[in-house]
């Protein structure tokens, strides 16, 4: 296992020391399930559809208003 040093301020030193004898826990397993918690909350997984999720860019990108209907704009695409 690696070694992380991480610097923290005063109040969250007293905090994790506190819970580290409270819990009978080092203050290194307290610290690797936080972040195991953190982590595990993917924040990345997002539930919806494609178009809830990119809605933000609906309208973005400057194109024809028919480049979706008009054949003639599909030339030389999927041959």
């Amino acid at each position: 296992m690696d070694t992380l040093t991480l610097k923290v301020p005063e109040v969250i030193k007293t905090l994790l020391n506190s819970a580290a004898k409270k819990q009978s826990m080092s203050k290194s397993d307290i610290v690797r399930q936080a972040l195991i918690e953190y982590f595990s909350k993917d924040s990345t997984t997002v539930s919806g559809s494609f178009l809830d999720c990119a809605e933000d860019l609906a309208g973005t990108v400057k194109a024809p208003s028919d480049l979706s209907t008009n054949k003639a704009r599909l030339e030389g695409y999927g041959s």
